[in-house]
């Protein structure tokens, strides 16, 4: 049965906020405030701007399709520098751009093979190359996977831009999300990105 508004705007909220008990020490608010204009905004349209945040490693670790745990060992070995995150919220689904600053380009290439290596452990995962942008790829979770505790069908991209590891996500919790549906957003990340970037 098909979650309210409320209630989907409730679960996003709750997936950004889950780690921000956690410190910023690492991130000067010069850092959060540049990584934050390079992450996805978007027009007025359907989808509603929902919550919004800087995220520590606590909260990096339970912001995207990785497993809190793999997450967290990873950020243990990388030094992050800042993230953040945009969420929006459309009938049963939400969007989610983070992004995460690294302290080196290969630390964030890094974490887009893991998220990519995970996702492909997973049955009746789809991915296809998102042309135009380096190294992206593209992914589709044909069923429910449990994400940040919730079992969600999601689409998305990940692709690292110098030391910034970047995924947009779409997730629903009531239907199948197609690659079409996020990848506009996701080359729109892109063209943000590299726009704050030249």
């Amino acid at each position: 049965m098909p979650l309210s508004r409320r209630a989907i705007c409730i679960l996003a909220a709750g997936l950004v906020l889950a780690g921000c008990g956690g410190s910023h020490r690492s991130a000067s608010p010069a850092t959060v405030r540049a990584l934050q204009a390079r992450v996805l905004t978007l027009p007025p349209s359907s989808y509603r701007p929902g919550p919004s945040q800087a995220l520590d490693a606590d909260a990096a670790a339970q912001a995207t399709v990785v497993p809190p745990d793999l997450m967290r060992d990873f950020l243990g070995g990388h030094q992050l520098r800042a993230g953040y995150e945009r969420v929006w919220t459309y009938q049963d689904s939400y969007l989610t751009a983070v992004a995460l600053e690294f302290a080196a380009p290969a630390d964030a290439t890094a974490l887009v093979q893991l998220a990519l290596d995970h996702l492909r452990s997973a049955l009746g995962t789809y991915f296809a190359p998102l042309a135009g942008i380096p190294g992206a790829t593209l992914y589709a979770l044909s069923g429910q996977q449990r994400v940040s505790g919730h079992y969600l069908f999601c689409a998305g991209a990940w692709f690292a831009v110098g030391a910034d590891a970047y995924t947009v996500t779409e997730c629903s919790t009531a239907r199948p999300v197609a690659i079409s549906a996020v990848q506009p957003y996701a080359r729109l990340q892109y063209q943000q990105t590299a726009k704050r970037t030249h």
